[in-house]
C-alpha cells in the first residue's frame, strides 16, 4: 500500500501521511515534524491491520508509570 492510498483510506492529505511516517523528528530546517493525529489511530491500524501503534503507545505509558512510581519510591 502507498502512502497515497492509506491517505485516501483514511480520509487525508497525501503529504501528511508522509510527514507522520517519516522516520526523522525534525527536518532539514530545524522544525519539528507533525505527530500522527490520535482521532486517526485507529483508521490506520485498522488499514494496516495491526495495533503497533497502540502498542508502543501503552508501553510507553507504562514506562513513564513505572518512572514515576520509582520517583515516589525515592523520596
Amino acid at each position: 500500500m502507498t502512502k497515497a492510498q492509506l491517505a485516501e483510506e483514511i480520509g487525508a492529505h497525501a503529504p501528511h501521511v508522509t510527514i507522520w511516517f517519516h522516520p526523522e523528528t525534525y527536518d532539514k530546517h530545524g522544525n519539528r515534524r507533525a505527530d500522527l493525529p490520535a482521532e486517526k489511530i485507529a483508521d490506520v491500524e485498522q488499514i494496516l491491520g495491526n495495533r503497533a501503534i497502540t502498542q508502543w503507545l501503552v508501553k510507553r505509558a507504562v514506562l513513564n508509570l513505572m518512572e514515576e512510581y520509582q520517583a515516589d519510591m525515592r523520596r
